[in-house]
Order: C-alpha cells, then sequence, then structure tokens
C-alpha cells in the first residue's frame, strides 16, 4: 500500500490545530512535582540507589534546554528552512 502526501495547493495555508497556552507549562509543572515527590521521598527513606538516579536526571533536565536549542531541534529548524527556500524557488511567479 504506497501512501501520498498530500501537498497543499497554491495559496491555500497548512491547517494547524488550536494549541491551549497553559498545557505546556501544566506539564511541565506536573513532571516536575511528580520528580520532586520523588525526590524527596528517596532522601527521606534514605533509598542510596535512587538517589543517585534521580541526580544523574537532574543533570539530564539542566542539559535540556542546551540540547533543544543548540542540538537536533537547532538542525531541524535549519532544515526547515532549507525546505521552505527550495520551495519558495520552485514556485511560479
Amino acid at each position: 500500500m504506497s501512501e501520498t502526501i498530500p501537498t497543499p495547493s497554491q495559496g491555500s495555508t497548512p491547517v494547524v490545530p488550536h494549541e491551549v497556552w497553559w498545557i505546556k507549562p501544566a506539564i511541565t509543572l506536573a513532571n516536575k512535582l511528580i520528580f520532586i515527590i520523588v525526590l524527596v521521598a528517596a532522601l527521606l527513606m534514605k533509598m542510596e540507589q535512587l538517589i543517585s538516579m534521580l541526580a544523574g536526571a537532574v543533570i539530564t533536565m539542566a542539559l535540556n534546554p542546551d540540547n533543544f536549542y543548540f542540538g537536533s531541534s537547532s538542525g531541524s529548524a535549519g532544515k526547515d528552512a532549507t525546505i521552505a527556500a527550495q520551495a519558495k524557488s520552485n514556485q511560479p511567479n
């Protein structure tokens, strides 16, 4: 079964679903809250292995913004700009 990707007709704009402004901050806060609860519980119960795993997770979370802005997402944005430029150059005037 071959799938074809539909291309928008000239002059049309792609439909992008509306995103509620508070959803990303709410997900972030929920994740941080769960992490803090688990960290406090691990510290109170003196679970050394879990504490060391959580320390690694903290380092990973601290590096995530760097990876997002300078890593693969940055390259992806550059690729998107290249594709958009090529699409513009291929359109008839």
